[in-house]
């Protein structure tokens, strides 16, 4: 923003005042803000975020009081601005969780907790019905490590599983079972020597089942499983661990995973399919844990976004990172370094793709959730009062909409050099907002310096526990 301003005797003397309005960019800024869903006992562990169609949150999640010896499967959901938290189940031992919303916004979750405290790990369903909570066991023969769920747009749900039989000498079977009115079906989708990692499933605008797995046989191995027709056809990709899939709206699969080759430093890596062949390139070169676990989705445009943790080898922290694709190049992002955020984490993209996040708090056990918004400061409109010796010039910002939050808000006024003649906030306006529109009344003088200025406006947000900094330049002339 340029203002003018006159010197000498050739001061505007016969105009009160107007109002008019000055179009420029708009400067973005990138805001992380994060809360806790769930600080009782130890919550979190494995955790599996939603969002519902107004883009509230919903996250299904393992809690253990340190009371008790059981850990209860719960589900948390946002609505008015409060988290509500429900128990679905109890169970001995957590294991992995997927939770999806269906089309009128219930929750259905599968899980693979231990029933009891020497069985192994099963596969298990719930749903909410109404208000009450149904749950069922689906498969109790092996140990089941993982699982993933999906519910088609008619409502049959689908999961993709993995069971160890070591008893077998040590092999695993990937899994498959759907339910569409009856009982559950169930198939061998491929067996294998090693024990089984991860799965992720989804399915494609018919409704075909596409499955990332991964499974130890001396290394760990990514592989890709599609069904056409009564068939599966079974594909090998690399070596690495923990894949999460997602189609685009062509049915083309994109995959992100961690590398972890012997000998080779583990890094992000995601891998699309055009035609026959896999294209693979790295996301993040910074990961140097090898179990760490990704979490993608694809926004309206196809493009990858991907929350994941980096940091040292274990017991130094993790930090809570996330990236996204723009045209040729990776951006990526620190979302939370105050804590170690272990392994576990769930990302979900509103109508905006705006990224939301669900993960663990290793450092305190606690539940968190992270939420990504553009802070605009906006330099297109302002109100200009002319008078004979000076003007005042309202800058306009837009932090995120939370300004009846503001507390503790101070405002500098930096000049040009070290002359700061001329400009000064107004200590008796100091600042109003209107709706989301934040306003800061500069006095200018006649006789202040040329230059480029800036405003800088700091104000904490309580509720979101952190403190936010914006900037905005004009220049005198």
């Amino acid at each position: 923003m340029t203002i003018r301003t006159s010197r000498g005797s050739g001061i505007i003397a016969a105009v009160a005042f107007f109002v008019f309005f000055v179009s420029s960019t708009a400067m973005a800024a990138v805001i992380w803000t994060t809360e806790m869903v769930d600080s009782n006992g130890n919550a979190g562990l494995y955790n599996s975020l939603a969002l519902d169609t107004m883009g509230n949150p919903h996250i299904s999640y393992f809690s253990q009081s340190y009371a008790s010896e059981f850990v209860d499967l719960k589900y948390a959901y946002k609505s008015g601005g409060i988290w509500h938290i429900e128990t679905v189940d109890s169970v001995y031992t957590a294991g992995s969780i997927s939770l999806v919303l269906d089309s009128h916004a219930n929750p259905h979750i599968s899980y693979t907790p231990n029933s009891s405290s020497y069985s192994p790990g099963i596969l298990k369903y719930a749903v909410k019905i109404g208000d009450v909570w149904q749950t069922e066991t689906i498969d109790n023969n092996g140990s089941v490590p993982c699982s993933s769920l999906a519910v088609d747009s008619s409502g049959t749900r689908h999961i993709s599983y993995i069971v160890d039989d070591w008893d077998a000498g040590g092999s695993f079977a990937l899994k498959y079972a759907s339910k569409s009115g009856g009982g559950w079906q169930i198939e061998t989708v491929n067996s294998d020597q090693g024990g089984g990692v991860s799965t992720s499933l989804a399915l494609d605008s018919s409704g075909n089942p596409r499955i990332g797995f991964s499974y130890n046989d001396y290394d760990t191995i990514v592989g890709y499983a599609s069904k056409s027709g009564d068939s599966w056809q079974i594909e090998k990709l690399a070596l690495g661990a923990f894949p999460t899939l997602a189609l685009d709206g062509s049915g083309i699969p994109h995959i992100s995973y961690v590398s972890n080759g012997l000998g080779e430093d583990p890094l992000l890596n995601y891998t699309v399919k055009t035609g026959d062949i896999w294209q693979t390139e790295t996301a993040d070169s910074k990961n140097t844990y090898p179990y760490t676990i990704s979490s993608l989705t694809l926004d309206s445009s196809g493009n990858p976004h991907i929350s994941y943790t980096t940091g040292p080898p274990y017991p130094v922290y993790f930090t809570l990172k996330y990236a996204f694709k723009t045209v040729d190049s990776w951006q990526t992002e620190t979302v939370d370094s105050s804590a170690d955020v272990g392994m576990y984490n769930s990302l979900a993209l509103d109508k905006s793709s705006g990224p939301h996040i669900s993960y663990y708090d290793n450092t305190n056990h606690h539940l968190k959730y992270a939420l990504r918004t553009n802070t605009m400061s906006l330099r297109n409109q302002f109100y200009r009062s002319f008078l004979r010796t000076r003007r005042t010039v309202w800058m306009v910002l837009i932090a995120d909409g939370q300004q009846s939050n503001q507390q503790d808000r101070s405002i500098t006024i930096v000049g040009p050099g070290d002359n700061f003649q001329g400009v000064s906030v107004n200590e008796a306006k100091r600042v109003f907002s209107l709706g989301k529109l934040l306003y800061i009344p500069l006095i200018i003088d006649k006789g202040a310096t040329l230059g480029q200025w800036k405003t800088i406006c700091t104000f904490s947000l309580p509720e979101a526990g952190q403190v936010k900094r914006i900037e905005e330049s004009f220049t005198i002339q």
